[in-house]
C-alpha cells in the first residue's frame, strides 16, 4: 500500500517554488514520514542525501544564490507532456549529457530520490508518457539497466504497450539495448508479442538491421511467429 504522506512530501520537495525553500527547510521532515524512514536504514540514507540537497545553498546552477537546490531546479513533472513527477525525476537523470557541469549532482541526488519514491509505492505503470508508453519504455529506450532493474523490482509491467503496441522489449530492439532486454525477459516479458502492425521484436530487429539483437532474441527462443509465417 502506498505511503501517501511520503509521496506527497517528496513531490512537494521536487516541485517546491523558490519562495518556499526556506519554509520547507525550517519545517523539516514530517513526523509521519520520519517514522516511515526509521523503519528502514536504506530509506534513511537516501533521505539524508535528498535532504542535504534541500538544506544547502550554493551558486552553481541557474545563476541564483540558491541555485544549488537541485530538487527544485531539476526534478519535477511536466503537465504539458503528461509526465508524473517520477518521470520528471528520471528524465532529469536520463536526458542530462555527461559533460554538463551538474551531471554528477543530478545523478547523485536523483537515484536516492527515485528509490524513495518507489519505496513509498508511487505508481510505476502510469500511461501517457508522450508516444513512449510508460516509464519503463522510456528507461529502456535510454539503456539504463540499473533503473530498469529498479522499476521492475517495484512492479513495472514488462509487457505494457505504448500507442503503437510496442512493449519495452520493442524499444530495446530499436536501440539495441541487450542488457535491458535481458532484464525484461527475466521479469517475464513475452518474446513474440506483436505490435499494432503485427510486428514482433525479432521482426523489427531484422527490419532495423540489428543482427546482434536478432541473434540475442533467437537464443532466448524468439521466432515462433516468424516460423509460422514462413
Amino acid at each position: 500500500m502506498p505511503h501517501q504522506a511520503a509521496i506527497d512530501f517528496l513531490y512537494r520537495l521536487m516541485e517546491c517554488p523558490e519562495a518556499d525553500w526556506a519554509q520547507v527547510r525550517a519545517a523539516g521532515v514530517p513526523a509521519e514520514v520520519q517514522t516511515w524512514l526509521d523503519e528502514d536504514a536504506a530509506r534513511q540514507r537516501d533521505m539524508d542525501i535528498v535532504w542535504a540537497d534541500v538544506c544547502r545553498v550554493t551558486p552553481t546552477m541557474k545563476g541564483s544564490p540558491e541555485a544549488g537546490f537541485v530538487l527544485g531546479g531539476w526534478f519535477s513533472g511536466d503537465e504539458e507532456m503528461n509526465w508524473p513527477p517520477l518521470m520528471g525525476a528520471l528524465d532529469s537523470m536520463l536526458d542530462c549529457p555527461e559533460d554538463f557541469e551538474a551531471y554528477a549532482e543530478i545523478q547523485r541526488v536523483g537515484m536516492p530520490l527515485v528509490r524513495l519514491l518507489l519505496a513509498a509505492g508511487v505508481e510505476t505503470n502510469e500511461p501517457g508518457i508522450g508516444l513512449c508508453g510508460g516509464i519503463l519504455h522510456y528507461v529502456c529506450n535510454c539503456g539504463r539497466e540499473d533503473l530498469v532493474e529498479l522499476l521492475l523490482r517495484h512492479g513495472a509491467d514488462p509487457g505494457m504497450e505504448d500507442v503503437d503496441g510496442w512493449t519495452p522489449l520493442h524499444w530495446c530492439v530499436r536501440y539495441n539495448r541487450q542488457g535491458c532486454a535481458s532484464l525484461l525477459l527475466e521479469a517475464g516479458a513475452a518474446l513474440d508479442v506483436p505490435d499494432n502492425g503485427d510486428m514482433t521484436p525479432l521482426q523489427w530487429a531484422i527490419v532495423f538491421d540489428v543482427p546482434e539483437m536478432a541473434d540475442f532474441l533467437r537464443q532466448h527462443g524468439a521466432g515462433r511467429l516468424e516460423a509460422e509465417s514462413a
